[in-house]
This record gives C-alpha cells, structure tokens and sequence, in this order.
C-alpha cells in the first residue's frame, strides 16, 4: 500500500480524523474490540491512525503512533503523532485497581504513606514517600516530565488540585 493508491479509495479529512470512501462518500472504517478504527482497504485491514499518516506524509510510521488525547478512535491529525514504544508507553491512564487515582502512586501499608515511583530506562525509581496523595503526585508529575517530556500524561489532576 503506498499514498497513491491510499488516496484512490478513501479521503482523509485532518480536521475531524475521519477517512471517507470516494466511491460512496460514507464514513469509512469500524472499531475494533480494542477502539481502535480500522479500515479494509482492497482485501487487507488497517488502523486509521497508520493510514493518516501514509495519507499526509507519503509513509506509514516507522514505530508506533500515540494518541494524545488517549482516545484510540480520535484520529486527527492533531492528536496523532509518532512515538516509539517506550513514548507511547509513558502516556496512560492510571490503572484500574490501584490504591491511588493518580500515575505513579500507591499507598505504602508498610510506611503509612503515599509512595511515587517512575519508571526510567534503567528501571523503576522510588521518588519519596508522602503524607498526602496529592504531594505524591505531583512529585511523580515533575519527574514525569523531566524523564518523558512531551509524551508524560503526568497527572493534571493533581496540578489543578494545588
């Protein structure tokens, strides 16, 4: 699949990340079981994110592509951008389960208090112990974008709470 033959099916309009078939003009493309939107195009699928670039920049992306916004269906162009995988991986949601609604913080039974950690190339950082969640946070949200710059989620949460 290369641009031209991209561009003798669909359209890609970059405003609102939505592909369109020519020969009908109707929305193309699903979700998949995971949100992503995929498109048949001929007889293979493809992820509409992949897609936009080959449509914008004449080339599929040479490793992963992150959403911004961390919504998979979101296609602009503005919330799509190349990543390798350990930048896509540094931009996530805190996960389900854990003892604090905040990225890099969990509570210490053995301490009695708010722990943050990082993870770094070189492995998993211990930044401090805390009495509040919130000062946990936001340590792990500096450190975050110290280590991860543009690609850190952070927590804004907590930014906003101060």
């Amino acid at each position: 699949m290369n641009q031209e033959e991209l561009k003798r099916h669909v359209r890609y309009d970059p405003a609102t990340g939505l592909f369109y078939r020519l020969s009908t003009n109707a929305v193309a493309g699903c979700k998949d079981s995971h949100g992503y939107v995929v498109l048949k195009i001929g007889s293979k699928m493809f992820k509409a994110h992949r897609l936009a670039f080959l449509y914008m920049l004449g080339r599929f992306p040479k490793g992963d592509v992150d959403h911004v916004n961390m919504q998979r269906a979101d296609n602009r162009w503005i919330n799509i951008r190349e990543a390798t995988r350990r930048e896509n991986n540094v931009n996530l949601r805190s996960r389900p389960g854990s003892s604090s609604k905040f990225l890099g913080v969990a509570f210490s039974k053995t301490h009695s208090k708010w722990a943050a950690r990082i993870r770094t190339p070189q492995g998993r950082k211990l930044l401090g112990y805390f009495d509040c969640e919130v000062a946990a946070a936001m340590a792990y949200h500096r450190a975050a974008k110290s280590e991860h710059g543009d690609f850190a989620r952070g927590n804004p949460e907590a930014v906003a709470a101060q």
